[in-house]
């Protein structure tokens, strides 16, 4: 049933909250839709594999009775919020809290359409979408994709990575191909560029395919921190690692990534190396303070001044140089917020204007000021 579940979201886009209201009358008469608030609804293209897998629940389903599609072993209905926990469940044991496991099934058949330029048809796959990919195309347009089943199935057979024959996706071997490309369930704005040599490094390509588990997963990294990390920071430092590809490798985010490997080659120093770089470091940080402030350009942004900054020799990244301006004050953000502490508020202003005190003027009330017209009301008259 899990895999029927998985089939529907990664092949047609259908959230848990449909899956949870669909019936077995819908599946076998081929009619399947996606309702929307607004009187309308979506067909739910299914795949050849999509089918095979549902195919194979429906043989233990028809035994349990019942009208829902997704029913328990007793055939209790299985509502959203089971499977919703189902799912944050198997994802936990891979190191995703919090529905990540499903977000990234979602982002799987979102990416595939990446790029189609029948943007009426790609709206109706996704069953509706907000923003710039809506405002591209017309309702109308919308409508007309939505009733031509065979114009949405020949953009999946066309772009889905699992297209074809599902005796290609099922089954042991086919575990073992969608194993290698895991990768493709990451969230859009997290892929990782996996590069030649990772693969075929033998440290890289045995991170790559180590299975990240909760619970434990500290005790994971700290073995590889023990064994691995010393090399993992020669290559960071001899630019064949970017820090994403660190932290994708450790798995956890690119700064404590770089942070850890840091902390390796600190470890590995002498105390004269140690001087040597600290005094480096405050040079390079006096330079930058002085640099910034001596800009002719003042509308120049901070990665364009560390580019220029990294011409004239400056060898630290660029959340390095950040810091250090910001310990400085000369960040944007810093210098509005003294500016707008520097200057004299509405009442100080006019309490020098008057020439009276403070509680003078809240016992006479607002100046007048002096004018040729007539007084309006409400202008203190």
């Amino acid at each position: 049933m899990w895999a029927a579940i998985a089939a529907l979201v990664v092949c047609a886009r259908v959230t848990l909250h449909r899956a949870a209201r669909l019936t077995l009358a819908e599946f076998d008469e081929n009619r399947p839709r996606f309702p929307t608030s607004h009187g309308r609804s979506y067909p739910i293209v299914l795949l050849p594999v999509a089918v095979e897998a549902m195919e194979r629940y429906l043989v233990h389903r028809r035994k349990l009775g019942g009208t829902a599609l997704f029913v328990g072993p007793k055939g209790e209905i299985v509502t959203t919020s089971a499977m919703t926990n189902a799912f944050d469940r198997l994802g936990a044991r891979y190191g995703m809290d919090g529905g990540e496991l499903f977000k990234r099934l979602f982002a799987f058949f979102d990416r595939c359409l990446v790029g189609e330029k029948d943007v009426a048809a790609v709206v109706a796959l996704r069953h509706g979408t907000s923003g710039r990919t809506r405002r591209r195309a017309r309702r109308s347009e919308v409508e007309a994709a939505a009733g031509d089943e065979a114009r949405l199935r020949k953009i999946l057979k066309r772009r889905h990575p699992l297209k074809g024959e599902p005796g290609r996706w099922l089954g042991g071997h086919g575990k073992a191909k969608i194993k290698k490309e895991t990768r493709l369930f990451r969230p859009v704005k997290g892929t990782i560029v996996i590069s030649e040599f990772m693969r075929t490094d033998p440290v890289c390509a045995r991170l790559l395919k180590k299975e990240w588990k909760k619970p434990g997963m500290v005790g994971q990294r700290r073995e590889v921190k023990r064994d691995d990390l010393p090399y993992l920071s020669s290559l960071l430092d001899r630019k064949l690692l970017s820090p994403r590809q660190l932290g994708h490798l450790l798995n956890c985010h690119p700064v404590y990534a770089v942070k850890l490997a840091r902390d390796v080659r600190l470890a590995a120093e002498t105390p004269q190396a140690c001087e040597r770089r600290r005094r480096e470091e405050r040079r390079w940080a006096a330079d930058a303070v002085r640099l910034f402030r001596e800009r002719t350009d003042r509308s120049e942004k901070p990665r364009a001044f560390h580019a220029r900054l990294a011409k004239a020799g400056y060898p630290f990244e660029w959340f390095t140089m950040m810091n250090t301006l910001t310990a400085a004050g000369l960040m944007p953000a810093q210098i509005a917020k003294k500016m707008h502490k520097a200057k004299p508020s509405e009442k100080t202003s006019k309490v020098e204007k008057s020439g009276f005190t403070v509680e003078e003027n809240e016992r006479n009330g607002p100046p007048r000021e002096r004018s040729d017209e007539l007084p309006m009301p409400g202008n203190g008259i």
